[in-house]
């Protein structure tokens, strides 16, 4: 139900058709099989294993009408839910940041120095208080690109040779995940549950993705999933220990860092343009493209993690802010886990953003 919900438009679809369903039941005839029923009869079934079971007139009646009750409850609640994600995203596009709310500066990008020194009460503030600035903070911030120290942790003699086989370098934690034993490399995920061993080095990751909530105010990453092919290794507070959890986060951050990185800011540098799920940045501004959007780093007031009301989890959002004269440059949002590299994206736009290039 949460997936649906985070996609309005299959909210809405799924909603209509668990409402015609629940009308088509509602309103059809009792039947025993493809016999209509009448009152007085009994239906009789036979399973596979040969259990004969008898229900009368009344008692598929009242199962009909059991069932579509609830087909129409939850076609409520997607279209509703849907209809106001959607209402609220068209009206959150819309709003710009007023000119007097901006600083004297808006028709230049900042400096470092600028963008680091000047007074709190002239940053532009969100346009909402649900609206918390990512630009500042350590929540999302790059590991450090030195290596920690090494931990002593007492392996299993073929979790060992899985590693070294991988070539995934040392360990960092081992943590329990269901009901298999995780064991985090520098390079790597090792899982282990009985006799069978899997082998996950993050090079072979296709996406890599941090689902993010607010906690006191502040957003911050929960769980995160590596998408290996058709394979999902997925890591929440449900599944895994929370030190597990941030032990993967860091692990496979760093080990972007060291691999994807250089790359990115090399190509960026040449005037490529690079993806991120339905965002792409290169070095004039980033753009959606389900929605057809860009917006110049001139225009981005602040980057933030916006809190719909009544929906547990932010989105990301590049708030535009008023340009001199009537033109006026919008906003661009997108939901926390359709963004790989999430962290890497922060640290390229915020790179952008602080040096006023562009």
């Amino acid at each position: 139900m949460g997936h649906l919900l985070t996609n309005r438009y299959v909210a809405v679809a799924v909603g209509v058709i668990a409402l015609m369903v629940g009308l088509g039941i509602g309103s059809g005839e009792v039947s025993c099989g493809a016999q209509d029923m009448a009152p007085g009869d009994t239906c009789v079934t036979t399973n596979d294993e040969g259990v004969r079971t008898e229900t009368s007139y009344s008692e598929e009646r009242d199962e009909r009408r059991r069932s579509a009750r609830i087909a129409y409850g939850v076609g409520a609640l997607l279209i509703v839910g849907g209809l106001s994600r959607i209402i609220w995203l068209a009206s959150r596009r819309g709003r710009m940041v007023q000119p007097e709310s901006m600083p004297t500066t808006a028709t230049t990008a900042p400096t470092r120095s600028s963008w680091e020194t000047r007074p709190q009460e002239q940053r532009v503030t969100p346009a909402t208080p649900q609206a918390i600035s990512l630009l500042t903070g350590d929540e999302f911030a790059l590991p450090s690109s030195q290596d920690p120290a090494p931990v002593p942790l007492d392996l299993p003699d073929a979790v060992r040779r899985a590693a070294e086989d991988d070539e995934l370098g040392p360990a960092r934690a081992v943590g329990r995940a269901e009901k298999r034993m995780v064991y985090v490399f520098r390079e790597g995920l090792v899982e282990q549950r009985g006799q069978r061993i899997s082998v996950t080095p993050f090079r072979t990751a296709d996406k890599f993705l941090e689902f993010v909530a607010v906690q006191d105010d502040v957003p911050v990453p929960t769980s995160v999933q590596l998408v290996v092919g058709r394979h999902k290794h997925r890591f929440s507070s449900l599944t895994a220990e929370p030190d597990l959890i941030l032990a993967v986060r860091e692990a496979a951050v760093a080990a972007a860092v060291r691999d994807r990185l250089p790359h990115m800011e090399a190509a960026l540098a040449m005037g490529e343009s690079l993806p991120f799920g339905r965002l792409t940045i290169d070095s004039i501004g980033i753009s959606l493209s389900a929605k057809g959007a860009t917006l110049p780093w001139t225009d981005v007031a602040d980057v933030s993690a916006y809190r719909e009301f009544g929906w547990a989890d932010p989105s990301l959002h590049f708030e535009g802010r008023a340009r001199t004269g009537m033109s006026r440059s919008g906003s661009i949002v997108e939901e926390f886990h359709r963004i790989p590299d999430l962290r890497l994206l922060l640290h390229l736009a915020r790179g952008f953003l602080l040096s006023g290039r562009g």
